[in-house]
């Protein structure tokens, strides 16, 4: 294989902010227009079977060998194009953004005649994790049994089909044409060792009917062990010891303590002493303006873009000055509302300058000092203010 220079410049440093995000979104509407001619190519192609006269077995084998997809990708793309063949408004959908491949490979076995229509409307938009959730609602599953097993030592693994460990069950007949030999996996070869590192077990909630989930991790032994010991713990109450019951109740002890560190909750709030302006100056945020910020601003970062969106995240979330501390700003519910990391940095960089940020969180990183001065934190704290909570 030869590399070759690059033929053009990539940078796009001289685009302004506006024209660069105008760019990126018609890319992104080209990026559908051709990802639904792709698979609309794909299902002609699957079709006439002309895979096997460029010596591939398979559709699957075709887009790897021969296209250099990699396994994942040319199994997203075989299986849409196969329910496309069988549904063509879903080209449609994809070439408008209504959908995205993800959620057209969720829907995939579930899709038929008589359901497509509604089926394929009430995911328009939604996020894979919400074509799942969509899923599981209208075709719910058994419970999984609840287990706790020891896992076995990790050993040299025999070559195995790299996709067969990332593919779901195939479609059923209702989008999956009859044609042979039609399993995307390509057969092994026992010559061909994979690796001696034991795979990882990725965590995985997903649920299994409207209000029932499946939640996979590996624990530890000390997690083990902790979890025994809740069991017996809580005997009297969950006599046979059910893990969504014991869990539960961990968790609801975990948020509870969680939100009183992080938000200041309290069944017994007190009143903390204010100025006499009926503002606060410590360096800390007073827990009674935490309570008061976080249930109005509901747990959610408040950054609304121009067109009023508000930002969706609910994690690492800090507390923003409106009126920054470092610059002899002061605490009150009024100036101060709840911001993820991203947001809160970004109004930091606009508010102090992003070179005094960077070398503010480089010296608390290192655990020295800024020496006071206009317009900067006076001390460590304010350091940490500005840098993560500002």
């Amino acid at each position: 294989m030869t590399t070759t220079s690059p033929t053009s410049d990539w940078s796009l440093t001289h685009l302004a902010s506006g024209e660069l995000l105008d760019r990126l979104t018609r890319l992104v509407q080209q990026d559908r227009q051709l990802t639904a001619e792709l698979l609309a190519h794909v299902a002609e192609v699957d079709a006439r079977k002309l895979y096997l006269d460029a010596a591939c077995p398979s559709m699957f084998a075709y887009c790897t060998e021969r296209l250099h997809l990699s396994e994942p990708a040319a199994y997203k793309r075989v299986r849409a194009a196969r329910v496309a063949r069988a549904f063509p408004v879903v080209l449609d959908m994809l070439a408008r953004g209504d959908l995205h491949l993800a959620a057209v490979t969720v829907l995939a076995p579930h899709l038929t005649q008589a359901n497509h229509t509604e089926l394929l409307a009430a995911a328009v938009h939604k996020s894979k994790r919400g074509v799942e959730e969509l899923v599981a609602a209208r075709f719910p599953v058994a419970d999984v049994p609840a287990t706790v097993r020891k896992l076995p030592e990790p050993r040299a693994a025999v070559a195995a089909p790299l996709f067969a460990a990332v593919a779901p069950p195939r479609p059923g007949a209702a989008v999956t044409p009859s044609a042979p030999n039609t399993s995307p996996a390509a057969p092994a070869r026992a010559s061909e060792p994979v690796s001696t590192a034991p795979t990882a077990l990725r965590p995985a909630v997903a649920p299994l009917a409207a209000d029932r989930y499946r939640i996979q991790f590996t624990a530890t032994r000390e997690v083990r062990d902790r979890l025994r010991e809740a069991q017996d713990l809580l005997s009297h109450q969950v006599p046979d010891g059910d893990l969504n019951a014991v869990i539960g109740q961990a968790l609801d002890l975990l948020v509870r303590e969680l939100k009183r560190t992080r938000f200041g909750a309290t069944e017994r709030p007190r009143t903390s002493a204010a100025d006499a302006d009926g503002t606060h100056r410590s360096a800390h945020v007073p827990n009674a303006i935490k309570r008061a910020v976080a249930e109005r601003d509901g747990g959610q970062c408040t950054f609304v873009d121009a067109a009023g969106r508000r930002c969706q995240a609910r994690r690492f979330l800090e507390y923003h000055h409106g009126d920054p501390q470092g610059q002899g700003g002061v605490h009150s519910v009024e100036l101060i509302t709840l911001r993820c990391r991203g947001h809160n940095g970004h109004a930091a960089a606009r508010d102090y300058g992003a070179a005094h940020i960077t070398a503010a969180i480089a010296a608390h990183r290192a655990g020295a000092r800024l020496a006071p001065g206009p317009a900067q934190p006076p001390e460590e704290a304010h350091v940490a203010e500005t840098t993560s909570r500002a």
